[in-house]
């Protein structure tokens, strides 16, 4: 929280929402262009999807799952590893496989999702049913969480194993994931 103004603050820097519009100073430590935010004398504005993604992330706080900094998250498996490499005859293998990416997209089948994460190495397509993820009479992580608190460009978590869909798409059979980080713009 922003000590002037009591609202939710950037973790790159201080970025004041009552002060500014942002004015972007380049320094060079080691040869290297960091940037850095600092206030100006002027009101800043957010657009609609800012202002919702700021309220999804207070609702996550409160919640208890808190996004910065990022938990360590250990990756076994990258998407373009599981794609290539997943059939039916080691299956063995990615029966139990871990790994990170930003959210794509989400298509939403009630009980369950389909989802697309992206990581360094490429995309994968995600298979998340209620049921698995919260396995006890709680549901909310899917509930509240999963479907209404998630947004394209958040970076999660996931373990899980690997499958083939009816439709022939390897993908990634979601028991568990975790928030990273939250996408606010």
């Amino acid at each position: 929280l922003c000590i002037r103004c009591k609202q939710l603050t950037n973790t790159v820097g201080h970025i004041c929402l009552r002060q500014s519009l942002f004015k972007i100073l380049q320094v060079t430590v080691f040869g290297l262009g960091v940037y850095s935010y600092f206030c100006a004398n002027m009101q800043a504005t957010l657009n609609e999807q800012e202002v919702v993604r700021r309220e999804k992330l207070a609702v996550l706080l409160e919640m208890g799952i808190d996004p910065y900094p990022a938990p360590l998250f250990e990756v076994s498996h990258s998407a373009k590893v599981i794609k290539e490499q997943y059939t039916e005859e080691n299956k063995e293998q990615f029966k139990s496989v871990s790994l990170a990416g930003r959210i794509m997209s989400v298509r939403d089948m009630g009980k369950a999702n389909f989802a697309v994460l992206q990581d360094s190495s490429g995309r994968i397509q995600l298979y998340v049913k209620r049921d698995e993820v919260c396995p006890g009479e709680d549901k909310s992580m899917y509930d509240t969480v999963w479907k209404k608190l998630l947004d394209i460009g958040d970076i999660i978590g996931v373990k899980g194993y690997a499958f083939i869909t009816k439709t022939g798409e390897t993908s990634v059979h979601v028991e568990e994931f975790a928030i990273l980080s939250k996408s606010l713009h």
